[in-house]
Order: C-alpha cells, then structure tokens, then sequence
C-alpha cells in the first residue's frame, strides 16, 4: 500500500496537471487517491482524512456536473460556500 505522503505528492501533482490542462480523467485519479487517503491505515491525521473526505465529495460533484453537461448552472464558488474546509 502506498504511504499516505507518496499520496499528498502525488495529489499535488495531478491538482497541479488538472489546473494546466483540465481532463475528466485526472479528475477521476484526483478522487481516487483522495479516497485512498481519507481510508489510509497510517493516515494519523484527523485534518488530513477530514480534508481528503470533503475534497473527494467535492471533486465527485465536479465530474458529475461536467458529466451532465451542467457547468452553466452551478459556480465553483457555489460549492465551496456550502462545505468550507476552514
């Protein structure tokens, strides 16, 4: 099993990639391994699985949108006003 900082890297990697060059299917690998993160066994940090939790619910609702063609409906400010991290 991949360790729980091999997967903050490689979020911040792919996060980084999407916000160059948007694509579904880094989207789908963002949520994968926020998944991975927030059910990790040695993920210690409370924040940490807290934060991947809300991101992968957020980053799903994203993709579903797009899915549906319904980017004109909804901001992302929209979003981010219903489930605040801080």
């Amino acid at each position: 099993m991949t360790n729980p900082d091999t997967l903050v890297a490689s979020l911040l990697y792919l996060m980084t990639r999407q916000n160059k060059s948007p694509q579904d299917q880094i989207s789908q690998a963002i949520v994968q391994h926020l998944d991975m993160l927030s059910t990790h066994p040695d993920c210690r940090s409370k924040v940490i699985v807290d934060a991947a939790r809300r991101l992968s619910c957020d980053w799903r609702q994203e993709l579903r949108i797009r899915e549906q063609g319904l980017e004109h409906c909804v901001s992302g400010a929209d979003v981010r006003k219903k489930n605040p991290i801080h």
